[in-house]
């Protein structure tokens, strides 16, 4: 599946490199440029649902752009952020801080205190720059493994997927993403110490990065195999470093290793494998009623996307192609983690977790659909980014939630 790629900037043979200021300009410019078309489609998405916000406001006054910004699990991150995680697992109001990973909550502190802003702003600065090294991050991967059209390709549609709004948020997707991306671009390049360290960010971030742990173990120990070599070890070893922590940590202030899965169940989260999802596509096929209910709407149509795009996966292999096998990997961990939710209207984002289904649309959507589906995809995202915003207004008694 590589598509052509421009070749690589080199210095020609017998000349000495020019590092003049000059020189170092021209060669920053040189190796930017590709990443021009990711930056300006991140932007231009962010724009949008800046914009979404602001309708929110004029909806609802009493909202604000930092209300918003920081609405919903974003709450929840800078309470962390500001006062860490309580001593007990007892149910807060609305819920529990130890159902949430503690990398976004410890990015979040740490611009507060080296910069002195407010945690508000912070949510809002930290969310938007990891959105963008999320998608440049995803980009980098695909361009390696997939070639630069569909690098380009997968990147504007994740600016553009319907749940991607939660990028300007101070919510897990951004530092998950980024993280991900940048573990397969360095298990690609066989560079084993930064792959295993992405992966152990990763698992510090949100239940799908864990699964990294699982693809740098295979991949590893294939490479061991096939090489004779040992350091492909050193991922396996690293990978596992971050969630570990995260255990230790809850056992150390809780007496429980697994709190987080204890106070995912105040929200009624569970191994729900292949339950409420799938429920949800049925009811949308079998109960038109069900089709004014967002929840049901978002879950039965995120499991449709996964069944289409899985099923280009599998034609690829079939035909020989296929995406690379951490890829598939990935992909596979990250879709059984989102089919495990109770609730449809956090389903769309589960499922943008699971960026290599993204990619291999990328790949197999002929050219003269690209624009349109990039079109669709911008509405869905605007109208859905309005209907979050606006929920925040009676976020007690919402139907819906992202």
């Amino acid at each position: 599946m590589q598509e052509d790629q421009p070749p690589e900037p080199t210095v020609p043979s017998g000349a000495a490199p020019d590092r003049s200021v000059e020189g170092l300009v021209r060669s920053a410019v040189t190796w930017a440029r590709p990443a021009l078309i990711p930056v300006v489609a991140y932007l231009i998405s962010r724009v949008m649902v800046l914009a979404a916000a602001g309708l929110a406001t004029w909806i609802h006054p009493d909202l604000t752009i930092a209300r918003v910004i920081d609405g919903w699990d974003g709450g929840w991150y800078l309470t962390i952020a500001a006062h860490g995680y309580p001593a007990t697992l007892a149910q807060a109001q609305g819920g529990g801080r130890w159902a949430f990973y503690p990398g976004v909550p410890a990015i979040l502190h740490a611009a507060v205190v080296v910069t002195g802003m407010s945690y508000f702003r912070a949510g809002e600065v930290v969310g938007f720059v990891l959105g963008l090294t999320a998608v440049l991050s995803v980009w980098l991967a695909a361009r390696q493994a997939l070639g630069a059209v569909a690098a380009d390709r997968t990147a504007i549609f994740l600016c553009f997927f319907p749940a991607a709004y939660v990028l300007s948020m101070p919510y897990s997707e951004g530092l998950l993403l980024t993280a991900v991306g940048l573990c397969l671009y360095f298990l690609g390049r066989r560079s084993w110490l930064a792959a295993g360290l992405a992966a152990s960010v990763a698992g510090l971030s949100r239940d799908p990065g864990v699964v990294l742990i699982l693809v740098c173990a295979v991949v590893g120990v294939r490479e061991v195999v096939a090489t004779r070599s040992w350091r492909p070890l050193i991922a396996v070893v690293t990978a596992p470093l971050g969630f570990l922590a995260w255990l230790v940590i809850q056992w150390r202030e809780t007496g429980n290793p697994l709190a987080f899965l204890h106070a995912g169940s105040y929200w009624g989260q569970g191994l729900q494998w292949f339950g409420y999802p799938v429920e949800a596509l049925w009811h949308l096929v079998s109960i038109p009623a069900i089709w004014g209910q967002a929840n049901e709407v978002l879950g039965g149509l995120s499991v449709l996307f996964v069944l289409i795009t899985a099923g280009m996966i599998v034609w690829e292999y079939a035909h020989g192609r296929g995406i690379p096998l951490s890829w598939s990997l990935y992909a596979a961990g990250a879709v059984l983690v989102a089919l495990g939710t109770h609730w449809g209207g956090s389903e769309p984002r589960y499922v943008m977790a699971a960026f290599p289904l993204l990619a291999i649309a990328a790949v197999r959507i002929p050219r003269r659909f690209e624009t349109p589906v990039i079109a669709g995809l911008a509405m869905l995202e605007a109208a859905l980014a309005v209907v979050a915003f606006t929920t925040l207004a009676t976020s007690g008694t919402a139907p819906f939630a992202p």
